[in-house]
């Protein structure tokens, strides 16, 4: 799927799903295709974007923060993912590497991203810069484990947005995470 920011929705795109406003009024029913006025209607309501995938498009919820998970590890990805999934947040994909991981944040442009440091392929760190690259504004938390405070120190150096540090709670990602939506 291709993320279209809502300045580019054009009319004759068909929509996967209804689309409704935060307080349940509908909007535009699915399979019915967008007119100028559902596209200010969507922009108006504060949509960032929505998906498409051959002309349909299914619409960012703009009232979950969007996380991508990062880890090589895919009990983690599982354990983080199970967490945030379970307060509230879309966990809208994962990766195993830094490669893959700089592909989705590309297409999915999440909110957030929890970045393992130590993987194959591409590194966290390595995955960090190409991100921050490619989005400055990009908010990325770095996942480490004990004794890795120099590469950690690089990578906020580089734009990370804070760290956790392996083994932590469930309590511990939780916190983190809605530390960065707070402020």
């Amino acid at each position: 799927m291709k993320f279209i920011p809502t300045p580019f929705l054009h009319e004759g795109m068909v929509l996967a799903q209804d689309l409704l406003t935060s307080n349940g009024e509908l909007v535009l029913q699915k399979g019915q295709k967008l007119k100028k006025i559902h596209i200010s209607k969507i922009k108006a309501f504060g949509y960032p974007g929505v998906y498409t995938n051959d002309n349909i498009l299914k619409v960012k919820d703009a009232s979950k923060k969007q996380v991508l998970v990062v880890d090589d590890s895919l009990f983690m990805r599982r354990f983080i993912g199970n967490v945030l999934t379970n307060n509230g947040y879309s966990v809208v994909g994962d990766a195993e590497n830094g490669e893959i991981a700089v592909a989705k944040y590309e297409e999915l442009h999440p909110d957030v991203v929890t970045m393992d440091i130590t993987m194959p392929v591409l590194d966290g760190v390595g995955a960090l810069e190409k991100i921050r690259r490619y989005d400055s504004k990009a908010k990325i938390v770095m996942v480490t484990s004990l004794g890795q405070d120099e590469v950690t120190q690089k990578a906020l150096s580089l734009g990370a947005v804070t760290f956790i540090t392996k083994p932590f709670k469930d309590t511990d990602i939780l916190y983190t995470i809605n530390k960065i939506f707070e402020t």
